[in-house]
């Protein structure tokens, strides 16, 4: 053994010195070379060098190719150097080890557009079925020289500055334009390449595209591969400093690496071969840079740092390769935070690959959100909304979930199947304002859990601030945020500041829903449970649509047609774009109790609007006693009880009307009134209306009126066209005790300062006035004051005066039969008056009783305020039968069969409230001729010294019989003043008959029942003419006077029982007895003296009187 040994040494040493031309045995080389390589070999040149193995054959031009007839070299060498590997050769001494060293090689592999790999121009697959098999004809040398090429062995492999050229047309799908790139080989060592379980390191390899990229450096690639006796490799690599640009095509399908601008190191570890898919571990660390996925980043998404390890296997044949990461962790800007773990599969396929997601993130301000729109997508109007929509706050957890093929993320197109599609981002964010419509209040300090899922972003806000109102919760969704047509929709409940809600919202100038409802200028305050839906089209605000729902507490409502606000509303208010509903609603009205229910159905279409109202309430006689405190007795106790009433509105499809009705239940109201009217509690008795609201023609028709209460009862129908102010009514049937008839009242007002025309006219079968005449005197209940300076004091300042002008009345009454006092029946009645400008005309007034006419006119005006103040007018009065007129009138039934006229001129003042009969002042003139009076009491007392029909009679003291034969006169006149309701007569009052003439002046007060008279009489007088023939008897009788007697009573008191007595100074006797009397010291000064008197004078003149006295 050591004898070879030192033959070797020996041989070394002496080729050393003395080399030979080994170029001579280049081809006994090459075709050794051959049969330890597989290849075909060709080598330029031989050459032997001392080398630290002490010798190394040099082989220049050194090209390898495959046996194969036409392929193109496998590779190209620029030198290959071989020499004893002794390390190798002491694990082995059996073989000679050799160390094969390559220097700069250059290599062409390729893959084609079909996915085959072609190393030099034959497929990868002919290596592997063909290379290893190559052999060459065996060397025919001396035998021990083939001995010991046999025993040489290349142990190991060596490739320093080699140069791999790589071309890949299938990874680009065009064979023209495949992706190129170049792999510099600075250090690659094999042990035992041709050994079952080969091992090869590399150390400076680096990769370098061919894009043209000035700014790429090469990365650079460590590792180690084993191959076991199973045939499988394991290969163990990392990777630094790579960029995706190094490596774009093959990263372009795995997300969101393809859009990674950062510093990437890789460290794996791979296993493949040996008839197994391959599988791979990996763990990958990302510097400073960012990140931009557009389907899933508006903006590049800035990285601090970005961990991240996993696995890589090649999946069933024809399904490609998948990619996971078990897990990764990212660091952005500030406190921004994510971790999560995705996978990718289906890679290598022409198809997309399928990415899934799942990540939580964190430590974001609320500005950094609308990084996550999906603007590739999206409506830039909508982007540019959303952009203002979140304020404030911070994202302190966040989820995310992506699942699907990666070109169609975020999954917004139809899918076959969608439940296989998933992307969802879910936030919660902390303090934020959410405005979700420009002008309407913004959802503040919410908190809020923000969503997006696929096309749909959500909202969902846990509590928050809507405006003034508060304990706000829902939802604003966005369900078609990738459309070209986006619609906000919001489903919202809080505790609602009523008046924020309607000022912010309903009338918000941008909205204007108020308009639509009628209701613009209207108010709101209160407190409520509110339930909001909205739809609201960003570029159709027309097209919005709501539902809102309004549990109202306590509020105060001032409608645009009221005037006073509701006060006190509770109810369920519910309103959308087609109806709205209140029900279960009660409220105040001017301190007046009011429930109120409420449909409405198409309202804002008026031409299908289909409305129901039906309003409840209750009046209360405190309400209504001022009202009817002229037809009530006095006292509180003259009006009891309520009344309800219920009041309903209707408008149905396609009618322009709205029927409208009422109804007054009257039966718990107790009524004491005057003029029959009174009705117990517990009577039956009620009001209704039936018509129609013209909204159009701004006119309201009652076509139906109807009223029951006590005796009062009636029928007939109203308009009154409110647009124009006019308007009337007409009560065919009206009946009121024994009344029977109609009333017709026409009223316009044409011009807002103008004064209203009303025309009232009244066609009555019966007219009843008996009760209004039955009067007792002095029952005048009015304390008015009545003199001058108390008239001045109750007159209004003119300040009070109403600007609005008085109205203007025609009053026009026929009455077929007239019911009068003491059951008298007039027939004919027909009157007519004027109300015109404070002034009161009554140009005729007309009726006929038992054949006899009577006829009325006159005028009364008013110089400041229409019946209050200084006034002026005149009457004028005739009647063929003022006896039986005073008897109908129920004044006086003493006077009969004779025609009478009256005329006055008035002037005087009314104080403010005082009845007007008590105010009335003026001077007249009366005239009655061929009369009698008859039934007069106070007339009896005073004529009871004188006989009316014979002059005996008087003087034998006989009384006449007037209550059965009456007074005969033929003219009754004089002239009369009125003042503040007291007639007077300066010049008296003078009744003329036959055998009497009497002469009233004084005072008759009839509203106070008061009566102060001075009454003359002068009796017999056709003695008196008798008298007056003979001058000295007439100057020794009568004296200076005309009449031969003459008396003076006084009469004082109560209009019904006045008390008459005899005047002082005067007594029937004659003209010098009575001057007698008038001189004498001791005459009476009393009403009984001078009766005494009086007694005395007829005992002188009679003395049989005094006889029978005795």
């Amino acid at each position: 053994m050591y004898i070879p040994l030192l033959t070797i040494f020996g041989v070394v040493m002496w080729l050393t010195y003395f080399p030979p031309q080994i170029n001579e045995y280049k081809d006994e080389i090459v075709t050794w070379l051959e049969a330890a390589t597989g290849f075909h070999a060709e080598i330029g040149r031989l050459k032997l060098a001392l080398g630290p193995s002490l010798l190394t054959l040099q082989a220049h031009g050194l090209t390898l190719t495959h046996p194969q007839a036409g392929a193109e070299p496998v590779a190209r060498v620029r030198l290959a150097t071989l020499r004893l590997a002794p390390r190798s050769w002491l694990s082995n001494p059996r073989h000679i080890p050799l160390e094969l060293t390559l220097v700069e090689p250059r290599f062409n592999v390729a893959r084609s557009e079909l996915g085959n790999v072609w190393v030099g121009n034959l497929p990868l697959a002919v290596w592997r079925a063909e290379g290893a098999a190559a052999q060459v004809e065996p060397y025919l040398g001396e035998s021990w020289v083939n001995e010991w090429l046999n025993r040489l062995a290349v142990a190991i492999v060596r490739v320093e500055s080699g140069v791999m050229a790589w071309s890949d047309a299938f990874i680009t799908g065009e064979p023209d334009a495949p992706f190129t790139a170049q792999m510099q080989l600075r250090a690659i060592k094999v042990w035992n390449p041709l050994s079952p379980k080969p091992v090869a390191e590399m150390d400076g390899v680096t990769w370098m595209p061919a894009s043209g990229d000035e700014s790429l450096r090469p990365i650079q690639i460590s590792g180690r591969a084993e191959r076991a006796t199973s045939g499988r490799w394991r290969l163990q690599a990392a990777v630094g400093g790579a960029r995706v640009a190094h490596m774009a095509p093959y990263v372009a399908q795995i997300p969101p690496l393809r859009e990674l601008h950062a510093p990437l190191d890789v460290a794996a570890s791979l296993a493949l071969g040996g008839g197994e898919p391959w599988n791979a571990q990996w763990e990958a660390r990302i510097g400073t840079g960012s990140l931009t996925w557009k389907p899933t980043f508006r903006w590049p998404f800035p990285i601090q740092q970005l961990r991240a390890r996993g696995t890589a296997q090649q999946d069933a044949p024809g399904k490609g390769w998948s990619l996971r990461a078990d897990a990764f962790r990212y660091r952005g800007d500030g406190d921004l935070f994510a971790k999560g773990l995705f996978s990718v599969s289906g890679l290598g396929l022409k198809s997309a690959p399928i990415l899934d997601l799942t990540a939580t993130a964190g430590g974001a301000p609320t500005g950094i959100v609308n990084r996550f729109y999906p603007v590739t997508y999206m409506n830039p109007n909508l982007v540019n909304w959303l952009d203002t929509r979140l304020k404030k706050g911070g994202v302190s957890h966040a989820t995310a979930r992506i699942r699907g093929p990666v070109d169609r993320i975020p999954f917004h197109r139809p899918s076959a199947n969608p439940k296989q599609e998933i992307f969802r981002i879910q936030g919660m964010i902390h303090n934020v304002d959410v405005s979700y419509f420009p002008g309407l209040p913004p959802i503040g300090d919410a908190e809020v859990i923000l969503t997006f899922d696929k096309q749909v972003m959500t909202a969902e806000v846990k509590h928050a601030d809507w405006g003034s109102s508060k304990r706000v919760r829902g939802v604003v969704r966005i369900p078609h945020i990738l459309n070209g047509d986006q619609t906000v929709e919001v489903d919202a409940r809080c505790r609602a500041d009523i008046g924020g809600v309607w000022r912010e919202v309903i009338a918000n100038p941008k909205l204007r829903w108020d308009k639509r409802v009628a209701l613009n200028g209207s108010d709101f305050s209160g407190q409520g449970e509110m339930k909001f839906l909205l739809t609201l089209p960003v570029n159709r605000l027309d097209d919005a649509q709501y539902d809102v729902s309004l549990r109202i507490d306590q509020a105060d409502i001032r409608p645009n047609f009221l005037d006073a606000p509701l006060q006190r509303v509770t109810g369920l208010l519910h309103a959308d774009n087609q109806s709205m509903t209140l029900s279960d609603s009660s409220a105040l009205y001017k301190n007046r109790a009011l429930a109120l229910d409420l449909t409405a159905d198409a309202y804002q279409n008026p031409g299908a609007t289909d409305l129901s109202v039906n309003l409840a309430t209750h009046f209360i006689t405190d309400e209504l006693r001022d009202w009817l405190a002229p037809a009530l007795q006095p006292g509180k106790g003259a009006l009891t009880g309520s009344i309800p009433a219920r009041l309903s509105l209707r408008k149905r499809p396609k009618q322009k009307d709205y029927a409208i009705s009422g109804s007054f239940n009257l039966d718990g109201l107790s009524i004491a009134g005057k003029h029959l009217l009174y009705k117990p509690r517990g009577e039956p008795a009620s009001w209704s209306f039936d018509g129609a609201l013209d909204v159009t023609g701004e006119k309201v028709t009652l076509a139906r009126l109807k009223g029951q209460v006590g005796s009062l009862a009636f029928s007939g129908s109203a308009d009154w066209a409110y647009g124009r102010n006019r308007g009337g009514l007409l009560l065919d049937k009206l009946k009121y005790g024994r009344n029977n008839g109609a009333l017709s009242i026409q009223a316009a007002l044409d011009k807002a300062y103008a004064p209203q025309r009303i025309a009232v006219n009244m066609d009555w079968r019966v007219l009843d006035l008996s009760h209004w005449l039955t009067r007792t005197l002095g029952d005048s209940t009015s304390n008015a004051p009545t003199s001058s300076s108390a008239s001045s004091a109750s007159r209004p300042a003119k300040s009070a005066i109403a600007a609005k002008p008085p109205p203007e009345i025609t009053l026009h009454i026929v009455a077929d039969e007239t019911i009068l006092a003491n059951d008298k029946r007039a027939r004919d009645l027909e009157a007519q008056g004027e109300l015109r400008e404070n002034r009161l005309s009554l140009p005729r007034a007309s009726f006929s009783l038992d054949d006899a006419s009577a006829m009325l006119r006159g005028s009364f005006a008013w110089k400041e305020q229409w019946a209050n103040g200084p006034y002026t007018g005149d009457l004028f009065f005739t009647s063929g039968n003022l006896g039986q007129l005073l008897d109908a009138l129920g004044l006086s039934d003493s006077l009969q069969e004779d025609e009478a006229q009256l005329e006055f001129k008035l002037e005087g003042e009314r104080p403010l409230g005082a009845p007007l009969f008590d105010s009335l002042s003026g001077q007249g003139d009366l005239l009655i001729t061929k009369g009698s009076l008859r039934q007069v009491s106070s007339l009896s007392s005073l004529l009871g010294l004188f006989s009316l029909q014979k002059l005996p009679n008087l003087l034998m003291g006989d009384r006449p019989d007037l209550e059965s034969n009456g007074f005969y006169f033929e003219t009754l006149s004089g002239g009369l003043r009125l003042s503040d309701g007291a007639l007077f007569s300066d010049q008296g009052v003078t009744l003329t008959g036959p055998s009497l003439k009497i002469v009233v002046s004084g005072e008759a007060n009839i509203s106070e029942d008061r009566l102060n008279l001075l009454v003359g009489a002068r009796p017999l007088q056709t003695l008196d003419a008798i008298v007056s023939k003979v001058p000295l008897l007439g100057k020794l009788v009568a004296g200076e006077r005309d009449a031969v007697l003459e008396t003076q009573f006084g009469v004082t008191g109560p209009l019904r029982d006045p008390k008459v007595r005899l005047k002082p100074m005067s007594a029937i006797a004659p003209g010098i007895i009575r001057d007698i009397l008038h001189s004498n010291p001791n005459a009476p000064d009393s009403e009984t003296d001078a009766e005494d008197a009086r007694e005395r004078l007829l005992d002188t003149v009679n003395p049989n009187a005094a006889q029978r006295r005795e």
